[in-house]
């Protein structure tokens, strides 16, 4: 399945980018061009994906040479990634939900 993510590319700059994620592996693929500037995570370059939800859904991605800023489209079902994730990808996560007040 296929998630629309906001990647931060630049200082103010965001692109919107399709979230895939298959048995060991993490896709990102680019909406304007496809086939320029796609990122293939392999699991075994993962430290950490960490999910969060605020006022926005946010995803932040840790590999051995980066670490990846996004926020996830409102639309999306954030448990519904999680359990992707954990499905296709051993690594360490954390998922975070702010509590209104």
């Amino acid at each position: 399945m296929k998630y629309q993510v906001k990647l931060k590319t630049g200082f103010f700059e965001t692109t919107n980018y399709h979230l895939s994620i298959t048995s060991g592996a993490i896709q990102l693929t680019p909406n304007n061009s496809p086939t320029n500037n796609s990122i293939l995570i392999i699991e075994q370059d993962l430290i950490s994906i960490q999910l969060s939800r605020g006022r926005l859904a946010k995803i932040e991605i840790k590999t051995k040479s980066r670490t990846i800023h996004g926020v996830i489209d409102e639309k999306q079902n954030l448990g519904e990634i999680l359990q992707e994730l954990k499905k296709n990808i051993k690594s360490k996560y954390i998922y975070e939900e702010e509590q209104n007040e």
